[in-house]
């Protein structure tokens, strides 16, 4: 009920970005103009939503998500959001039995790990829980050898969110050109699309956008929040002196964030490479989701109801261990992590007084945990190849 009731009422949510962008599509209004906070935010008063709303920094294709939508109002169109995300919810349950073949408890406990980004979703009318049943629908077309369909779905869902071509490693070592061939010719159609059916210059707009969101500066939100948990924001609260959102930085040295994070993105992605290389036929499943779970501490901007895009990696990680037997104190650690990192949230930890630099770090719980969990990952997967 923490994102029901809400959902059912408040109209202040990530609803309105995508439900605004589909009402201007239907008024002709191009979208490289979506961009521009104010006027966006005016439109979306205009259209019945006095909170406002942002479409910054997402893909242009986005304006299109929500499109039937636009039929109902504002409030309708939401209670409709909430219906299809609780019945996605039943779908996933289905889905999860399906893909690990565990009973219906077994699925209840696996989700309720979750509980946190599952109602951030569906309180702010958000599509993660779609994302994530159709990240789930790529594995099992991938399992099936259906690549046609895996690569068509993995397509438009790269670039909605572009997070889940990570996904695409689970057709390795068996990627065929079926597979790639639907994945090209999705991507292509979604690309396309806003710029034959409404604005040749959108591109041009959204890529200044993009710039800013790779490195960590979320349009209208800036690039300290801790809500925003990555090694973009904290670096920048370490070592980016601002006079009005940040003063009491380590060291105001932008250079050193930069070469920092270049830092940790080589480390990850040498990691994640190594993973891949001595990863067994055993190990496939264990040694993927481990690969997705990295990639996921490269996220510029890595919000709660994020972590949805994560859930399928974090089940066959489980899967894997609790099939092989070996593993149950293990499993039980895995699980501790995923709580932590799916339900600590920046404002449950308190302020420490004796260190605004340990204060700081403290208060990425969502970032650390991911850290300490792919950790945990490359060994036991060491461990695995050696027994």
């Amino acid at each position: 009920m923490k994102g029901v009731l809400p959902a059912w009422e408040d109209q202040r949510s990530d609803f309105s970005n995508y439900y605004t962008s589909a009402v201007l599509l239907t008024k002709g209004e191009p979208i490289s103009k979506y961009y521009n906070n104010g006027w966006f935010n005016e439109k979306a008063a205009e259209v019945g939503l006095t909170e406002g709303a942002k479409f910054a920094p997402f893909p242009p294709i986005t304006a299109y998500l929500y499109l039937p939508l636009t039929v109902f109002s504002a409030l309708q169109a939401k209670r409709v959001v909430l219906a299809v995300n609780l019945l996605l919810l039943v779908v996933l349950v289905f889905q999860l039995k399906n893909f690990t073949l565990y009973k219906y408890w077994e699925v209840g406990v696996l989700l309720s790990l979750f509980l946190t980004p599952i109602a951030s979703n569906v309180r702010l009318g958000q599509s993660y829980l779609l994302i994530c049943s159709l990240i789930f629908v790529v594995l099992t077309a991938i399992k099936k050898n259906k690549n046609s369909v895996a690569g068509v779905v993995l397509g438009f869902l790269a670039v909605l969110k572009y997070f889940p071509i990570v996904y695409l490693i689970y057709a390795f070592p068996k990627v065929n050109k079926k597979l790639l061939w639907g994945l090209f010719i999705a991507v292509l159609a979604c690309v396309f699309v806003p710029i034959f059916t409404n604005d040749m210059t959108v591109y041009s707009t959204f890529a200044n956008e993009l710039f800013q969101h790779v490195n960590g500066d979320i349009s209208g939100q800036g690039q300290f929040s801790f809500n925003f948990q990555s090694i973009d924001a904290l670096l920048a609260n370490l070592f980016i002196y601002d006079a009005q959102w940040n003063t009491n930085v380590l060291v105001d040295f932008p250079l050193l964030k930069t070469a920092l994070k270049t830092l940790f993105a080589a480390l990850i992605s040498y990691s994640s490479v190594k993973m891949f290389l001595r990863s067994t036929e055993k190990t496939n499943l264990f040694s993927y989701g481990g690969i997705v779970i990295g990639a996921a501490l490269l996220i510029p901007a890595s919000a709660t109801y994020h972590l949805l895009l994560l859930l399928p990696a974090f089940i066959t990680v489980v899967f894997f261990l609790r099939k092989s037997g070996e593993f149950n104190q293990e499993t039980f650690i895995v699980m501790l992590f995923i709580i932590l990192i799916s339900n600590v949230m920046a404002h449950h930890i308190p302020n420490v007084s004796f260190s605004q630099t340990i204060n700081v770090i403290i208060h990425f719980p969502r970032l650390l945990g991911l850290m300490g969990l792919f950790i945990f990952l490359l060994s036991l997967q060491k461990r695995s190849i050696q027994n």
